[in-house]
């Protein structure tokens, strides 16, 4: 206590005026010996060694003392120098970044405490600056709700053009001729009276009935054997033009057009041709085939006048090589087209079928018309 008041009178006379006061510790960054500070939520004052020792803390909660006895009024002291104003430049999150060269009266916040630049050209902490958050206010009335006019109705948009139709698909292939039907079993026939046996004498043999010839009758009762004449044997009926069964499971009989001939067809098979170098002529023998032509020059492919094919007859072709497949008809036939008449590259597919006397429509991959 006598250390603390020998301070108090050292620096009574002027030799440092500086005062701090605030709650919490002193700004140790700051200070020069002889500075005073005041705790203001604890009994503790503060005094300046100077640079190297720093800040000594007291407690001045000493015992009470008597009452002393009330001292002279003092005399009225100087009127002090006027204190530099502050502008609040802005905030910053700590004392390093305080600026370097500030205008006196420049001050900033860090955190909640105030720092201002002052006539020692010195940042000061001057304390708290940031105040409690305050109470919420009270919800203000809700604004009554505005009636907008509803705009009118926009003009139609224009419809669309309608696309160009598409191109047709290829009709499926004509299916095969069905099995042919067992033949109808007829009646047999009854069997004639035994002829009379006569006496020494040889008996009439009884006339054959006369029934419809079906299918072999059962075995007949052996009768008692007589002394008639044995009849001449039938002639045997000539063989069906039917081709071999052998290697033709779960085939289809087929008849030409031309309706002379038949053969077998496999359900989803068709017949294919492989042609090299050379054209093709449509005939009934062709129908439903699929005929592949490969060459390096063009070809064409001839629908004769008046070809014996059946209505809805139909020829498929593939361009196998660089050569371009040329349709032509002969007098009198039509041959009708979206685009011409030829092939439009390599690899590409055209389907002819017959729609008519003389009149035959093409589709496929087909060179564009100009």
């Amino acid at each position: 206590m006598r250390y603390l008041l020998r301070y108090l009178l050292r620096y009574r006379n002027g030799v440092s005026q500086s005062r701090y006061s605030r709650v919490g510790e002193p700004p140790y960054q700051l200070g020069k010996k002889g500075d005073l500070f005041v705790r203001t939520d604890r009994p503790n004052m503060y005094i300046h060694y100077g640079v190297d020792a720093g800040w000594g803390n007291f407690n001045v909660n000493g015992y009470t003392g008597s009452a002393g006895a009330l001292g002279y009024v003092g005399s009225i002291g100087y009127t002090g120098s006027r204190g530099v104003s502050t502008y609040i430049r802005g905030t910053v999150p700590d004392f390093a970044s305080l600026p370097s060269s500030p205008e006196r009266g420049d001050s900033y916040i860090i955190g909640v405490d105030l720092w201002v630049f002052d006539n020692t050209d010195n940042w000061i902490n001057v304390g708290r600056i940031v105040g409690d958050i305050g109470y919420t206010g009270s919800i203000g009335f809700t604004g009554s709700i505005g009636i907008g006019y509803t705009g009118s109705q926009g003009m139609a948009g224009f419809m669309g053009f309608t696309g160009s139709q598409g191109i047709n698909g290829v009709n499926g292939y004509t299916g095969s001729i069905g099995y042919t039907g067992s033949q109808g079993a007829g009646f047999t026939g009854s069997r004639g009276d035994t002829g009379f046996t006569g006496s020494g004498g040889l008996g009439y043999t009884g006339s054959a009935g006369a029934g419809f010839t079906g299918s072999a009758g059962g075995l007949g009762y052996t009768g008692s054997q007589g002394a008639g004449f044995t009849g001449s044997r039938g002639y045997t009926g000539s063989m069906g033009g039917l081709p071999s069964y052998t290697g033709n499971a779960k085939g289809l009989l087929t008849v030409d057009d031309g309706e002379t001939t038949v053969s077998w067809q496999k359900p989803g098979f068709i017949s294919v041709s492989n042609i090299t170098d050379a054209g093709y002529t449509v005939a009934a023998s062709g129908v439903g085939t699929y005929i592949r032509i490969t060459s390096a020059t063009g070809q064409t492919i001839d629908i004769p006048t008046d070809v014996a094919v059946n209505l809805g007859g139909t020829f498929t072709f593939r361009q196998g090589g660089a050569g371009k497949l040329t349709f032509s008809g002969g007098v009198g036939v039509t041959i009708n087209s979206a685009e011409t008449l030829i092939s439009r590259k390599q690899g590409s597919t055209v389907t002819l079928i017959k729609t008519g006397v003389n009149i035959w429509d093409i589709l496929g991959d087909l060179e564009a018309s100009a």
